[in-house]
């Protein structure tokens, strides 16, 4: 199915077009596709309800003596691990507090241990990583892709049918609020049943925690990053 042919689908659902007597316009056609992509923005930002988001992998190669770099492509992040040869060691994430404003000589490089996440836009974030990095190492950053924006031309895989009957319900009640009308019964009925289905498939929780809140204060010490470089105990 392309992307227009849901978008045409989701009128005759809205009841603002019949499918038996027009077609919906080129104006409407255009509305159409911007609120199927907000639809699709605000699924990205509250992922616990779309399972069907990707898990996606970003590799970067750190440089001596740089301590950030901008991320993108993930909506959230679950875990990030750095590897030295063929050894992989996982990094613990930092709050604010525990990255800026905790005691530490700031001019120490060697292995990462701890690393902060700033997030910019939607899938866009700076992380920040100390020990600031003393040689290249390969970072992996796992975490959940979210959906590209649709184009019109956009041919949908016919394995996603269940997710194009989805979009389609989503953006039919999404046309009849932008035009200002009651969404028919059935439509909001059908779409209620696509969206208890898909909470029962969530993905699991990938927000970024707190470590004070999930295990108490695990952050290494002065002693341990400045003397160890973070992987002593």
């Amino acid at each position: 199915m392309l992307v227009s042919q849901l978008i045409i689908q989701a009128y005759y659902k809205s009841g603002i077009v019949s499918p038996d007597a027009e077609s919906p316009q080129t104006r409407q056609i255009s509305d159409g596709l911007n609120l199927l992509n907000e639809c699709i923005r605000f699924d990205n930002i509250g992922g616990e309800t779309t399972p069907f988001l990707e898990t996606g992998v970003l590799s970067i190669t750190t440089i001596p003596g740089q301590e950030s770099y901008i991320i993108s492509g993930l909506t959230s992040v679950e875990t990030v691990t750095l590897l030295d040869g063929n050894i992989r060691y996982e990094l613990m994430d930092a709050t604010t507090r525990e990255y800026f404003g905790s005691g530490r000589a700031l001019n120490i490089m060697g292995l990462p241990s701890q690393y902060f996440l700033e997030r910019h836009a939607l899938d866009s974030y700076t992380i920040y990583l100390y020990s600031i990095p003393a040689q290249a190492y390969q970072l992996n950053i796992k975490g959940a892709a979210g959906l590209s924006e649709a184009n019109l031309s956009d041919e949908i895989d016919d394995n996603l049918d269940f997710y194009c009957d989805y979009y389609t319900y989503k953006l039919a009640d999404a046309i009849c609020t932008f035009n200002k009308l009651d969404t028919p019964p059935q439509t909001i009925k059908k779409l209620n049943e696509y969206q208890q289905i898909l909470t029962g498939m969530s993905l699991p929780d990938l927000k970024i925690k707190s470590s004070e809140l999930l295990c108490g204060n695990t952050m290494p010490s002065y002693a341990q990053l400045n003397i160890g470089r973070g992987w002593t105990r």
